[in-house]
C-alpha cells in the first residue's frame, strides 16, 4: 500500500529529477554539477526507500544507495537493469579513485539517465502513472 510518506517521497524524487535534468541541459558545462549529482543521489535513495517501503522493508539500517539497491534486486530483478556505478561522483585516475569530483557533462548525464531508470522501475512496480 502507498502510504502519504511514500507518496511524499516519490513526488519530491520526480519533482528533483526533472530539475536537475532540465538544469544539467540548460546549462551544459557551467551547471553546477556537484549539485545536480548530490541532489540525484537523494532522488534515488527516495525512489529507492519509496519501493521498499511499500514493499513492507525496513529501510532504517540502510545508510547508502548500494545498501538500498541490494535489497531492491533481493526483491525483484528488474533492479539489475540499473548501473549504480554511474551515480559514483568520484572519478577514477590511472585505474584508482580520486578525491576529486566527476563534474563531466557526459557522466552528469549517464547520472540523469539512470536516475530515470530506476523511477521507471519503482513507479512501474508500484503500478502508478508517470509524473
Amino acid at each position: 500500500m502507498i502510504t502519504q510518506d511514500v507518496k511524499q517521497l516519490l513526488d519530491e524524487a520526480s519533482a528533483d529529477l526533472n530539475l536537475m535534468s532540465k538544469e544539467s541541459d540548460r546549462y551544459g558545462g557551467g551547471s553546477p554539477e556537484f549539485m545536480i549529482c548530490w541532489t540525484l543521489k537523494n532522488c534515488v535513495a527516495k525512489f529507492l526507500i519509496s519501493y521498499l517501503k511499500v514493499n513492507e522493508v525496513d529501510t532504517s539500517g540502510m545508510i547508502n544507495i548500494s545498501d538500498l539497491m541490494q535489497h531492491c534486486t533481493s526483491k525483484d530483478a528488474a533492479f539489475n537493469d540499473v548501473d549504480i556505478e554511474q551515480l559514483n561522483c568520484r572519478h577514477s585516475v590511472n585505474g584508482e579513485l580520486s578525491a576529486c569530483y566527476c563534474v563531466e557533462q557526459g557522466h552528469m548525464r549517464s547520472c540523469i539517465d539512470e536516475a530515470k531508470k530506476i523511477k521507471d522501475i519503482v513507479y512501474r512496480k508500484l503500478e502508478l502513472n508517470f509524473a
